[in-house]
Parts: structure tokens; C-alpha cells; sequence
């Protein structure tokens, strides 16, 4: 407890499993960050059964660093907790085998818990540019993103950038309904917000540009496919990027950002512009002037 974890793991074959106070499987105690390094390795982690994370953040813990660059790594939470990661922690993985699971949606002495981010907790960074990664959210919780709210909980996902040679496969936790503990949570983002309790919203989905990931793939939490409708749009400037927001009448959301614009001010060229028949191209490149040419 209030212990934080400094780990760096070179290879091996390592088993590891958090105290059932809720500390990481490899990372932090109870309320305690962990700064994890894997570089290599064979590597079986599980977080204590009350909100550890496998990999980074024990419970209530928070900001932790965790760097996978290589190895076969299993990671998964028992109850609530994000498989690697935690509340405002830093994820970043470039090369390796990565499979993450979330803890379950429960009851435990703070209250109701939804369910636990693959890769991801609570306004968490995330960053994949190399590997093969699977990431799955438990009930309610987002496969990369925010877990399963609470009602009082207003933290958005942090950001999440994947892109490089990454192959991300991300599913979002089923919805799940529980009459024991009176709650339920409908179905989380794959890559985005988990769901709020009770609430017919499903988690909403923040949109990554690249062709590396899979959402959602078939049979999985996804239980109708999406009608997207554009509800709002902004171009891209040199000063933002451009923004694109769907809505599904079942209730999901997603953006699509596209890049900003490239600023050209400050170099010695202009772009050419064609307005029609007698149009002609007239350009300075390193202070050089080419002959006006018509078309």
C-alpha cells in the first residue's frame, strides 16, 4: 500500500499477480502508481481482485508511466481495473505481442464499479506504434479508453494515437444488466469512453485515423451495426485540425479528426492554383523564378 513500482524486465518467463487489496500484478500498490518497463520477456500479469490494474496503477492509484517495446505480454484486471494502465497514466507500446483485459463490472467497498479498459483508465495517454495488440474492455468499459463510469464522473479519454506498423484489435465491454447490485451498463467504445450505470448511451467512440485497427470485430460487444449520421463538421486549418461528429439513433457516437493544415508561410514557394482555361502556373522556389507557361 502507498507503495509505488519501479520495474524494468529485460526477458524471462514471469508470473505475476497483485495482493488483494487491489495492487497491480506488475506496478503500484493500493493508491500508488507504477512506472513499468517490458522489453522482452514472457510475461503473465494479473491485478488484485479490487480495481488493480495488471499492468501499471494499483487501486485509486494514479499518472503512471508504462513503456512495452517488446515480449509476449498478457495483462487483465479482476474487478474494474484497466488490464495496462490506470486514472491519467501513460501508455505507450512500440513493438511486442500485447494482449489486455479489463476487470469485470462489480460491487466492491467504494460502490459500484463498471467495467475495466483493455489499455486505457480514467483520462489516460495512449500511444501504439508497433506490435500486434489486442485490447478488450469488460462490461460497460471502452477496449482502449475510460472504463465504465461512475454517475459523478466527468473525466474524458485522454489521447490515443496508434499508427506506425501497429495491428490493433480494440473491443468494447458487452452491455450487462445485474440484479443482485441493481445496475447496469450498456455496451463500451472500443476505442473511446466507457458507458455511465444505468444509462441507454453506449460508450462513445473517438475515432483514430489509420487503417491498423479493427473495432469491434464480429460476435463481440458491437450488437447492431452502426447507421452513422453527421451531426456536425469543421474543416481543418493551419491552426486546428479538422473534426467530423456521427451519431447513431441507437445512441453511440464517434469523431474523425483529419490533420491540420500544412502552414506554408514561412517557405519560398506558392502553392499553384488552376481557375481555368487560360490558367498558368507561376512559382518561386529558393528565390528562382520559372517561366510562366499557359495551358
Amino acid at each position: 500500500k502507498n507503495n509505488a513500482g519501479f520495474v524494468t524486465i529485460n526477458g524471462g518467463d514471469i508470473t505475476a499477480t497483485g495482493g488483494a487489496g487491489g495492487g497491480a500484478g506488475i506496478g503500484g500498490g493500493k493508491s500508488s502508481a507504477g512506472f513499468v518497463t517490458i522489453n522482452e520477456g514472457r510475461i503473465h500479469a494479473t491485478g488484485g481482485n479490487d480495481e488493480g490494474c495488471g499492468i501499471g496503477s494499483g487501486k485509486w492509484g494514479r499518472n503512471s508511466n508504462i513503456n512495452i517495446n517488446g515480449g509476449n505480454v498478457t495483462a487483465s484486471s479482476t474487478l474494474g481495473g484497466a488490464g495496462i494502465g490506470g486514472t491519467y497514466s501513460k501508455v505507450t507500446m512500440t513493438s511486442g505481442n500485447v494482449h489486455a483485459t479489463g476487470g469485470a463490472s462489480g460491487k466492491n467497498s467504494s460502490g459500484i464499479l463498471g467495467g475495466g479498459a483493455g489499455i486505457g483508465g480514467y483520462g489516460a495517454d495512449v500511444t501504439i506504434t508497433g506490435g500486434n495488440v489486442t485490447a478488450t474492455g469488460a462490461e460497460g468499459g471502452a477496449g482502449i479508453g475510460n472504463p465504465g463510469g461512475k454517475k459523478d464522473s466527468n473525466i474524458a479519454p485522454g489521447m490515443i494515437k496508434i499508427g506506425g506498423t501497429a495491428q490493433v484489435t480494440a473491443t468494447g465491454g458487452n452491455a450487462v444488466s445485474n440484479s443482485t447490485y441493481n445496475y447496469s451498463y450498456n455496451a463500451g467504445a472500443a476505442i473511446g469512453n466507457g458507458s455511465a450505470p444505468n444509462s441507454n448511451v453506449k460508450g462513445e467512440e473517438v475515432e483514430v485515423v489509420t487503417d491498423n485497427i479493427v473495432r469491434n470485430p464480429a460476435g463481440t460487444s458491437a450488437d447492431h451495426q452502426h447507421t452513422w449520421k453527421v451531426t456536425s463538421h469543421e474543416d481543418a486549418t493551419t491552426e486546428h485540425p479538422g473534426e467530423t461528429v456521427y451519431h447513431c439513433a441507437c445512441g453511440a457516437a464517434r469523431t474523425d479528426y483529419s490533420p491540420a493544415l500544412p502552414d506554408n508561410s514561412t517557405n519560398s514557394y506558392a502553392p499553384l492554383t488552376v481557375l481555368g482555361a487560360d490558367s498558368f502556373e507561376q512559382t518561386t522556389e529558393n528565390d528562382r523564378a520559372f517561366d510562366s507557361k499557359f495551358y
